[in-house]
């Protein structure tokens, strides 16, 4: 969903204080909210590693980020992709060995910023944000017009990576539930209409 995925992800770009000419990384940039967030950090000139598995590394850099594939050396291999020093991270994988990684990368922790509700993330220092917390529930609705405006224009996509006639709706949340999805995944009418 545009504006679910996109407010989520400009919602995590206010919270990082991330400013046009930063460096950031994100883990899970290949799924939902880190497609958004790559359209957006680069409509706002935000450059944004992308912390991905090896099959999505295209997904990342289609979408404007430098795709950084997790491995036993990640965080040196994030320090050589951004050259740079980082200036926030972002979390919207939940993944043990990015919290790990994050916490030897981050050099201000009050810039680490989590969509997923782990403890471990808050644990490492990460803010947690989400759609019912007050201050981004109000963002997130003043937010909305820019993303829509941004969909108009084609600068923000949301990315279906499969589409699935209503019949075969099981199939489609099972994928779903695999967490593989990468990406939105359409159920459509079937051709006599169900």
């Amino acid at each position: 969903n545009l504006l679910l995925a996109g407010a989520t992800a400009a919602d995590m770009l206010r919270v990082a204080a991330a400013e046009q000419g930063e460096t950031i990384v994100l883990f899970g940039a290949s799924g939902a909210v880190g497609v958004a967030l790559l359209q957006i950090a680069r409509a706002r000139g935000i450059r944004v590693i992308g912390v991905c598995g090896p099959d999505r590394a295209d997904e990342v850099t289609r979408f404007g980020g430098v795709a950084v594939v997790r491995c036993a050396d990640l965080a040196e291999r994030i320090a050589l992709a951004a050259g740079d020093p980082v200036a926030a991270v972002l979390d919207a994988s939940g993944r043990a060995d990015d919290l790990a990684t994050a916490a030897v990368i981050a050099a201000d922790r009050s810039r680490m910023v989590t969509i997923m509700g782990n403890p471990a993330a808050i644990e490492a220092g990460f803010t947690m944000i989400g759609g019912t917390f007050p201050e981004s529930a109000v963002y997130r609705d003043s937010v909305r017009a820019e993303l829509i405006a941004m969909a108009a224009s084609g600068d923000l996509i949301v990315p279906v990576v499969k589409t699935f006639v209503l019949r075969d709706a099981l199939e489609a949340l099972d994928l779903v539930a695999s967490g593989r999805a990468g990406g939105k995944v359409a159920l459509v009418p079937d051709s006599n209409g169900i």
